[in-house]
């Protein structure tokens, strides 16, 4: 059995963690983000809905949407990529060291990585990553655009996900 539990970033970063949703055969699907800072706050939580995707494409969308949200809205510098797809995190590590890449997104996501020097990417259990996925399955069930930049915005179903986070609820996962 694992024990993980959502853990806040140092201070000066803020730690983005992103999910991807496909529904009913890629036919429909959401990508999600939720923003933190030091001391669990939340900074800003957003997604959209997705058509014709797949899983692996909406997790990298989630990853460039919660990446530029960071870096161009809010204008941060020393960042936390985290995920619970061991193989997304994977590309973006290789593109980040210069292993090849022909995909857009992880070219236009190496490119906002290497402007900073303070950027880094993390794999986590889908435990530890509860509120992303809540977010994507919340975009992929809504249509348009949802983004959220203050924490009373927040839906009281994501409130509840980031106060178990804030208390260091631990989740079980067993292998």
């Amino acid at each position: 059995m694992v024990f993980s539990t959502w853990k806040p970033p140092p201070p000066s970063f803020l730690k983005v963690n992103f999910d991807g949703s496909a529904l009913d055969g890629g036919m429909r699907g959401g990508v999600g983000f939720v923003i933190r800072g030091p001391y669990f706050r939340a900074v800003a939580a957003g997604g959209c809905q997705l058509f014709d995707t797949s899983i692996l494409e909406a997790e990298l969308r989630a990853a460039w949407a919660g990446l530029r949200h960071a870096r161009v809205v809010l204008q941060a510098s020393s960042i936390i990529l985290e995920d619970d797809s061991a193989t997304v995190i994977g590309w973006i590590q290789r593109g980040s060291r210069g292993e090849g890449t022909d995909h857009p997104l992880i070219r236009n996501i190496v490119m906002m990585m290497r402007d900073e020097e303070a950027i880094q990417t993390k794999h986590v259990f889908r435990e530890a990553n509860g509120a992303a996925d809540w977010m994507a399955a919340y975009a992929a069930h809504h249509s348009r655009y949802a983004l959220w930049s203050e924490e009373g915005e927040l839906p009281l179903t994501l409130r509840e996900l980031l106060y178990f986070d804030l208390i260091g609820c631990i989740r079980t996962r067993t292998v």
